[in-house]
């Protein structure tokens, strides 16, 4: 039997031996349930997303180039749980597209057509506590409204959340869900192609004492520091309205 990955990176390894893939580019006419309508790309459900034909101009200079129309929003959430000390619930997430196929994700990452399985797909895991009522003895630390990629997506918003659940909460019981302690977390966050895009968006919005080790305040140490910068941050962390926030 394997030994249990201590690390991200040697987790991320594990699931990439286990999921590979192969991505071959196809035709579009060979893609089911894809239509060309009205100079328009789109799915025959009306759902999921379209590509369409985009001209923005600035000042004198005018772009025009496809971009990704998907006017639904997605769930970014991130799971997290402190029986001693901040652990959060990292999602292994293979995708076409990904520098080595798979990155971490967040605990959920899902378009709306998703997780209505729009598409016929398979149901997603821990979505109900970003849908609808929080887990019992949980609290919602953060849910916003925060745009996706502008240069690829047109006018995409996703739900960015971060929802604590009790430490005995049930999560997937798979390989591609891990709890890791906020310090592996962090050290992961300085290795190229291990978090993805989407997990960095979320974690930028929620309060800093869930990345800390003992999820007291961040920044502590940073009190003195001679150049003013980390008093700033200090000053910046403490400021942040830590109030509860329900969707």
């Amino acid at each position: 039997m394997k030994a249990m990955p201590t690390t991200v990176e040697d987790w991320l390894d594990q699931m990439r031996q286990a999921v590979p893939m192969r991505v071959e580019p196809l035709p579009l006419r060979a893609c089911p349930g894809w239509l060309w309508r009205e100079d328009v790309w789109r799915h025959d459900s009306g759902r999921y997303f379209s590509v369409v034909g985009v001209r923005a101009s600035v000042g004198s200079r005018v772009i025009e180039q496809p971009m990704i129309d998907q006017p639904e929003i997605g769930v970014l959430g991130f799971v997290v749980r402190c029986p001693n000390a901040p652990e959060w619930l990292l999602q292994a997430k293979a995708e076409p597209g990904n520098v080595k196929g798979t990155q971490v994700g967040p605990s959920v990452q899902a378009t709306q057509s998703n997780y209505q399985r729009v598409h016929g797909g398979l149901p997603t895991p821990m979505i109900d506590c970003f849908v609808g009522s929080c887990p019992p003895g949980g609290r919602v630390w953060s849910d916003s409204l925060q745009s996706e990629q502008g240069d690829r997506f047109l006018g995409k918003y996703n739900r960015n959340a971060l929802v604590e659940v009790p430490h005995d909460h049930a999560v997937p019981d798979a390989a591609q869900w891990r709890w890791f302690a906020a310090a592996e977390v962090r050290r992961a966050l300085l290795v190229d192609y291990a978090i993805n895009t989407d997990s960095r968006s979320v974690m930028v919005c929620y309060p800093w004492n869930w990345m800390t080790d003992d999820g007291t305040s961040a920044f502590t140490r940073w009190q003195e520091w001679p150049d003013r910068r980390g008093q700033s941050l200090w000053s910046s962390a403490q400021s942040t309205d830590d109030r509860e926030v329900h969707a």
